[in-house]
C-alpha cells in the first residue's frame, strides 16, 4: 500500500504531466494562429513579413475616356481584385493579385513626373487573404465575413478611384500624354526600391499614344528606333518586372494603334529591362 508521501509524489508527476501537455496544447495552437490568422499584417494590409510580390497600376488620365472604357477597366479590376482570373492572361494576374501582392496606384500627373521627388503611388495596400481560400485549420481563427468586408472595401476602393481618374483628364487643354515619362518615373519610384529578391509586376491602363512636346507618336513616329536615336539619354530600370497592357483603343486614332504601335512598347519596355507578357484590348 502507498504511504501519503508515495502518493503526493504520484499527484505531483501527476499535475507536472498535466501542465506540459496543456502547454504543449497551447502552444500548438498559438502557432497554428500565427501562422493561419490574418491579423499579422501591417497598415497597409501586407504581412509583417512583407508582400509576396509588387505591383505598380499606371492609370492614363491624360485625355477623357469614354463611359465605356471606364466600365470595361473597372470590371477587370473587380474580377481581379476579387480573385476571378478566368478568361484572359490567367497566369499574369493570379501573380500580379495574389493575396500577399502589394499594389501600388499611380496616376499621371505632370506635377510629379517633373518634380524632385518623382510619382508616388496613390493607393497602396495589399488585397489579404480572401474568404473562398480560407483552410480548414483558419477557419479557426479567422472571421470571413471580416474578410468579405476588407476586400469589399479594397475593391470600392479602386472603383472609386478609377472611375475619378479616368473621367478627370489631366492636361483638357493642351492633351499632353507623357506615358514614357510616366513609365520611367514609375521605375525610380518606391515600386523598384521593394525587395528586388520578390516579383514585379506592372499594368498600364491608357491608349499608349505617347504625346509630348518632346516627341509624339501622331507628330513624329510609331517606330522605336526613330526614338531611340534622339533619347538615348533616358533612363530607367524595371528590373525584369512583367508587363500587361490594358490598350485602350480610339475611334480617331485608328492609323497610331495598330500592331507596329505595340511594337514600339515591346521596343521600350525591353530598353528598360522589361518584358510585355499580356495585351488585353478594349
Amino acid at each position: 500500500m502507498a504511504t501519503l508521501k508515495e502518493r503526493r509524489a504520484q499527484q505531483n508527476r501527476i499535475a507536472i504531466f498535466g501542465f506540459l501537455a496543456i502547454s504543449i496544447v497551447i502552444s500548438g495552437f498559438a502557432v497554428l494562429y500565427w501562422q493561419n490568422s490574418d491579423v499579422a499584417r501591417d497598415q497597409n494590409n501586407c504581412p509583417l513579413s512583407g508582400p509576396q510580390a509588387f505591383t505598380a497600376i499606371i492609370l492614363d488620365q491624360s485625355e477623357r475616356y469614354s463611359a465605356n472604357h471606364i466600365q470595361a477597366v473597372k470590371a477587370l479590376f473587380d474580377q481581379w481584385l476579387k480573385g476571378n482570373f478566368t478568361g484572359l492572361h490567367k497566369e499574369f494576374n493570379e501573380k500580379a493579385f495574389s493575396t500577399d501582392a502589394k499594389l501600388e496606384l499611380f496616376v499621371m500627373k505632370n506635377s510629379e513626373i517633373n518634380s524632385i521627388e518623382g510619382v508616388k503611388p496613390l493607393l497602396s495596400k495589399c488585397i489579404g487573404l480572401r474568404p473562398e481560400n480560407v483552410s480548414t485549420t483558419q477557419s479557426i481563427f479567422v472571421n470571413s465575413e471580416f474578410l468579405s468586408e476588407d476586400l469589399e472595401e479594397i475593391v470600392a476602393t479602386f472603383d472609386e478611384e478609377i472611375t475619378q481618374q479616368m473621367n478627370s483628364p489631366n492636361n483638357p487643354a493642351t492633351a499632353t500624354s507623357p506615358l514614357m515619362e510616366m513609365i520611367v518615373s514609375v521605375s525610380n519610384s518606391s515600386f523598384l526600391k521593394n525587395d528586388a529578391s520578390k516579383p514585379h509586376y506592372m499594368i498600364v491602363v491608357s491608349d499608349m499614344i505617347q504625346e509630348s512636346r518632346e516627341f509624339s507618336h501622331r507628330r513624329n513616329s510609331t517606330d522605336f528606333k526613330v526614338w531611340e536615336e534622339s533619347f538615348r539619354h533616358v533612363r530607367g530600370d524595371l528590373k525584369e518586372s512583367k508587363v500587361q497592357l490594358i490598350y485602350l483603343n480610339r475611334i480617331d486614332d485608328k492609323k497610331t494603334q495598330n500592331r507596329k504601335h505595340v511594337i514600339f512598347w515591346e521596343d521600350f519596355f525591353g530598353y528598360l529591362n522589361a518584358r510585355i507578357v499580356a495585351v488585353i484590348s478594349r
